[in-house]
């Protein structure tokens, strides 16, 4: 929008002055920047981290979650301790580190070794110590990497659902919380945990969104026509998040920018991977500014977590998204218009809680069952999960900037703001054709 209005050259003068971007890598000690000059300039700086970066993929190999979701983590705390000017350490999680138990989920944090299963300790050591052994054997035996992957993929699952979280991203996702909640030191520190993301509500325009992931694979597979059943309940409330993703989740090199503000800057890393209570895009990244904002300007002494979700406040259910989904179809899908062999796919889509492998192998000829199992397993812990977001300390954000001149229009967050019909019907399922099938075309 920026360089709609000031014009390429302009625009891009105003990014050369206000951000530095710089190649790094999280899962590495002072993300493996070797130029000292570079190193203490932004270690001198640097007031603000916003720590994001992630392989937000559900069934990613266990080394690779490791050293970036956890072990990023930790980098990136370190990194803030030898910053002299940092005021806050903002680190984004999911909020799906909660496991699968039904309920009111509170904004609370890990202590250190906790799992979701009481009986059991959790060493983040000796997870390390078995994916080293864990490859080492693998590379004695000359294993090809696609057996590598697999493997490694299958003993994250194993790890995960051992001490109580349904895969690998959100086990990887806790302990990182772990880390940087138990050794902050000194550091001021923010934790949110967003729920399942779609497209943008208004800025920077409505329906951006840059590709289809949990609910959003459903919805572009019934919109091409493609499916009209998969596992899910449709009793349950739906938690959304708009999506906020601002750099290719293509990218896995963990890059970050250094944004000047003042006489101080913000370390921003990308967020890279895939993430079911949702809420539009936009809507987290005001969470995160305000909370930024607030947190920088008094400086409070707790740790706080914030929950950026809609389950509480303006609850939609999956049932409602599947009328949606239907009258979209009849009505709007461009897509069907344009390609009426696909008619027959007008009919309703079904959710079922059911739903097994089976199910899809008659929709997809010659698809490999242990696959299939793994992703429809996968889906039912998002689709078929019960938990409802507690959101307390969101709703004093809310209240902080509540009457503050425009502040909250301009940084909106409120869920209730949001009219699911109009939102979904006139934004988001336009945004995912735009944006996911059309380019496809």
């Amino acid at each position: 929008m920026q360089r709609h209005k000031q014009g390429d050259e302009k625009f891009n003068s105003f990014l050369s002055e206000k951000v530095v971007a710089v190649a790094g890598d999280v899962s590495l000690h002072n993300f493996g920047i070797k130029d000292q000059t570079l190193l203490e300039k932004m270690l001198e700086d640097i007031e603000i981290i916003v720590h994001s970066a992630a392989t937000t993929r559900w069934d990613e190999r266990f080394d690779i979650a490791m050293s970036t979701n956890t072990m990023g983590a930790y980098n990136t705390l370190n990194f803030a301790k030898m910053c002299p000017r940092i005021q806050v350490f903002l680190h984004v999680s999911t909020a799906y580190v909660c496991g699968e138990e039904k309920g009111l989920k509170p904004e609370e944090p890990f202590q250190m070794g906790q799992t979701l299963k009481g009986s059991l300790k959790l060493d983040i050591n000796l997870e390390k110590k078995l994916i080293e052994q864990k490859l080492s054997e693998l590379h004695t035996q000359n294993a090809n990497e696609e057996t590598i992957t697999s493997i490694m993929k299958e003993l994250g699952a194993t790890r995960a659902n051992l001490h109580g979280w349904p895969n690998v991203y959100v086990f990887t996702k806790a302990m990182g919380e772990m880390l940087v909640t138990n050794m902050k030191g000194n550091i001021p520190l923010i934790i949110t945990r967003p729920t399942s993301i779609i497209s943008t509500h208004s800025k920077p325009f409505p329906g951006w969104i840059e590709r289809a992931g949990t609910i959003d694979f459903v919805l572009v597979e019934y919109f091409k026509g493609a499916r009209t059943s998969f596992v899910g309940n449709p009793k349950v409330t739906i938690d959304l998040t708009e999506d906020w993703k601002f750099m290719s989740s293509s990218w896995f090199d963990h890059r970050f920018a250094i944004t000047s503000y003042g006489s101080g800057s913000l370390l921003a890393f990308e967020f890279s991977g895939s993430q079911m209570v949702q809420i539009p895009a936009d809507m987290v990244i005001n969470s995160m500014i305000i909370a930024l904002l607030i947190h920088s300007m008094s400086n409070p002494s707790n740790n706080l977590i914030y929950h950026i979700g809609t389950s509480l406040r303006n609850p939609i259910k999956l049932s409602d998204i599947q009328d949606l989904m239907h009258l979209y179809n009849n009505t709007k899908n461009p897509w069907l218009k344009n390609y009426e062999k696909f008619g027959a796919f007008y009919e309703k889509f079904t959710f079922n809680p059911n739903y097994t492998e089976d199910h899809e192998l008659l929709q997809r000829k010659g698809a490999k069952r242990s696959r299939l199992k793994r992703i429809i397993n996968i889906y039912r812990t998002y689709l078929c999960f019960e938990g409802i977001f507690d959101d307390k300390n969101t709703e004093k954000l809310r209240m902080a900037i509540k009457d503050v001149g425009s502040v909250d229009k301009e940084f909106n967050l409120d869920p209730k703001s949001i009219d699911w019909k109009d939102y979904l019907m006139n934004v988001h399922f336009p945004g995912l054709v735009k944006y996911t099938i059309q380019p496809k075309m």
